[in-house]
C-alpha cells in the first residue's frame, strides 16, 4: 500500500516493480455502453465485418428488422469517453508514473482520427483491468509501444506497506513496512 493506493506486484525487472491495478473501474451507464460499442467494433473489426464507416459515426451493426436498432458508435460519444477516462486517470488512487505521462499526452488526442479515438479509449482501457495483466500500446499518444505498463520504482518511499492478504481480502498481515 503507497498512499493509500493499492495494487498487486505481479513481477519485478532491473529498477522497478510490475504492478497490477486492484481498483475496479467504475463507469456511468451511458459510458458502459459506449465502451460496449467499441468492444462489438473491434470484435467486427477482427473477425472482418463490413461496417459501414464514415468521419464521425460507425454502424456496428445495421437494423435487420422492426424491432432491433442499429448499433451506431459516433465520434461524440468516444470524445465523452475519452474525457471521461482522462478524468479517472486524474484521480489520487491512479496516480502511477506511466498515468501521468498518459493525462500530460491528453492533448494528442485532439488531433487524432475517429478511428484511432477508438483504439486509444481500447488500450486505456486495458491499462487498468484488474483481472489481467497486459501492456497497453500508447503508441498514438506519442510514447512508446511497452509503455502502457504500470511500475513503480524498487526504491519504495518510506510509508509503504507490502500487504499478504487473503484471497477474500478477510485476511491481511503486513510483512514489510519502509521505515
Amino acid at each position: 500500500m503507497l498512499e493509500d493506493r493499492k495494487f498487486v506486484i505481479t513481477g519485478k525487472t532491473n529498477d522497478s516493480y510490475v504492478l497490477k491495478n486492484t481498483y475496479d473501474r467504475f463507469f456511468s451507464y451511458e459510458d458502459m455502453k459506449i465502451i460496449k460499442k467499441i468492444d462489438k467494433y473491434l470484435d467486427n473489426k477482427s473477425k472482418k465485418v463490413d461496417m459501414n464507416i464514415s468521419d464521425d459515426k460507425i454502424i456496428i451493426s445495421p437494423a435487420r428488422s422492426e424491432k432491433n436498432k442499429e448499433i451506431v458508435l459516433t465520434l461524440q460519444e468516444t470524445n465523452k469517453l475519452l474525457d471521461d477516462i482522462f478524468n479517472m486517470y486524474s484521480k489520487k488512487i491512479y496516480s502511477y508514473s506511466s498515468i501521468k505521462t498518459i493525462i500530460e499526452n491528453k492533448n494528442k488526442t485532439i488531433n487524432l482520427s475517429f478511428l484511432d479515438k477508438i483504439i486509444v479509449c481500447s488500450e486505456l482501457l486495458y491499462l487498468l483491468k484488474t483481472n489481467e495483466r497486459k501492456s497497453a500500446d500508447l503508441q498514438l499518444l506519442g510514447q512508446s509501444k511497452d509503455s502502457g505498463i504500470l511500475k513503480i520504482s524498487k526504491n519504495l518511499p518510506i510509508g509503504t506497506k507490502l500487504i499478504e492478504e487473503s484471497y477474500t481480502g478477510y485476511y491481511k498481515k503486513v510483512i514489510y513496512e519502509v521505515k
